[in-house]
């Protein structure tokens, strides 16, 4: 299974529990804002302005100069794909009034470096209003305990690691 994979089963999962809640994400010019007010998420827009450009610049020509120059509209890029690229978080979700991140993995030898990740981007996350963060290693495509993995988070003082 590959990230991508990992990614929609647990999507799949989550809309397939009751119990899971889901959370308002907030709008991509909001993300960008709370980035910009940390330093952590200065740097993180400044190394996913390549990948972004790929996909989402606009080239616009000077009037004065005819000089060309790429620019990005954040508002024509999905939130998710901010919360992706910026924020280190594939889903978040409400268990138990509690708002929690996730960042989905099919690797296990990642699941630490994904940790490690979140608990650097807390400042960040911290500003949408999310109280816990995990690392989600997805290993089949379906789950009986993702309920109970996802409740464990909650009682962590600190970014979890879980398998599902």
């Amino acid at each position: 299974m590959n990230g991508f994979a990992a990614e929609q089963t647990f999507a799949r999962l989550i809309k397939g529990c009751h119990k899971i809640k889901s959370f308002k994400v907030p709008t991509s010019k909001e993300l960008i804002n709370i980035a910009i007010s940390t330093s952590i998420g200065q740097k993180r827009i400044k190394s996913a302005i390549p990948h972004l450009h790929k996909e989402f610049r606009i080239i616009i020509r000077n009037p004065n100069t005819q000089q060309l120059h790429n620019i990005i509209d954040w508002e024509q890029i999905p939130p998710t794909v901010i919360l992706d690229l910026i924020f280190g978080i594939d889903a978040i979700v409400n268990i138990c009034g509690y708002v929690v991140a996730v960042d989905v993995t099919a690797n296990p030898q990642a699941l630490e470096d994904k940790v490690n990740k979140l608990n650097k981007l807390k400042p960040m996350w911290r500003k949408l209003g999310i109280d816990k963060a995990c690392a989600c290693l997805v290993t089949g495509t379906s789950s009986p305990n993702i309920w109970q993995s996802l409740k464990s988070v909650i009682r962590c003082d600190r970014v979890a690691a879980i398998t599902i």
